[in-house]
């Protein structure tokens, strides 16, 4: 009975981290998706770059790339991801890109 009850517990603990990660991460999609395609563009190819961002992190923990390979690709990354943000800021205002 105990086995059960801990995969419970776990399913449980499981479904709340992923809400959380969803509204930190990527909640908002709906809303954008209503505005303006061109905008949901944007949010979404920032998104993407700062996810790249997270598994370049991990890649590099796992030793899965080098070191010289990381900063390459955080620098590219980064400013992808800057693009994409400087771009909804010009196009949609300030606060286009909290979405």
């Amino acid at each position: 009975m105990a086995p059960f009850i801990i995969s419970v517990a776990i399913l449980i603990a499981l479904y709340f981290i992923i809400r959380m990660l969803r509204h930190l991460f990527g909640g908002q999609t709906e809303a954008v998706q209503a505005d303006d395609p061109r905008r949901l563009e944007l949010v979404e190819e920032r998104n993407r770059y700062l996810d790249a961002l997270r598994e370049l992190e991990d890649d590099y923990a796992m030793n899965k790339i080098s070191a010289d390979d990381k900063r390459r690709l955080e620098a590219l990354y980064t400013q992808r991801a800057l693009d994409a943000l400087e771009t909804l800021e010009r196009e949609f205002g300030s606060g286009a890109a909290k979405k």
